[in-house]
């Protein structure tokens, strides 16, 4: 485990995967080979998820839009002022203030995150939209390494798989017209 992780995770969480290497830390999450530890948004517990319990992942992001339509008429505005012959100037501060509603826009972004369980219990959390999905490609990145670390096991296991040939249907084939 690393040691920011070591010294957020204390007592039994820390001690639940202290063999584990969390992949990369998150403000959100860190996720580990098989785990997912969240952070719960009171900062004062942490969930650990194991990664083959994860159902799904929910993204949604929310944009507030509004931002973008103020910048839009502000825009609007500097063109006029650029246009106008009485302007007086005030082309420049109405574009520098649309550039700056721009800039809100994107970083006033959230993103809600539901981890879906197999037993139907939820996890949700909110962070930032680059942070969501940079916890999710992580989390996939994972996911797809314990996939291949799964059939890695098979591939080189050494107790015998036997397979079965498909048998054959026991009911005979009804003709095209249905009669018997």
């Amino acid at each position: 485990m690393s040691d920011l992780a070591a010294q957020t995770l204390t007592g039994t969480v820390a001690a639940a995967i202290s063999d584990e290497q969390v992949l990369k830390p998150n403000r959100l999450a860190w996720v580990t080979e098989h785990f997912l530890i969240i952070r719960n948004a009171d900062r004062q517990n942490h969930t650990i998820v194991p990664l083959s319990r994860l159902a799904g992942i929910d993204l949604v992001k929310t944009p507030y839009t509004g931002l973008l339509a103020i910048a839009a008429g502000v825009f609007i505005i500097a063109a006029a002022a650029l246009a106008s012959k009485q302007g007086d100037g005030a082309a420049m501060p109405c574009a520098l203030l649309g550039a700056l509603l721009i800039a809100g826009y994107f970083g006033t972004r959230r993103a809600n995150i539901t981890f879906k369980l197999d037993t139907g219990a939820t996890e949700t959390m909110v962070g930032t939209v680059a942070e969501a999905m940079a916890l999710v490609k992580v989390i996939e990145q994972a996911r797809r390494r314990a996939v291949m670390d799964d059939e890695d096991e098979r591939y080189y296991s050494t107790v015998p798989v036997i397979r079965r040939a498909p048998q054959a249907a026991s009911q005979p084939i009804l003709g095209s017209s249905g009669l018997a």
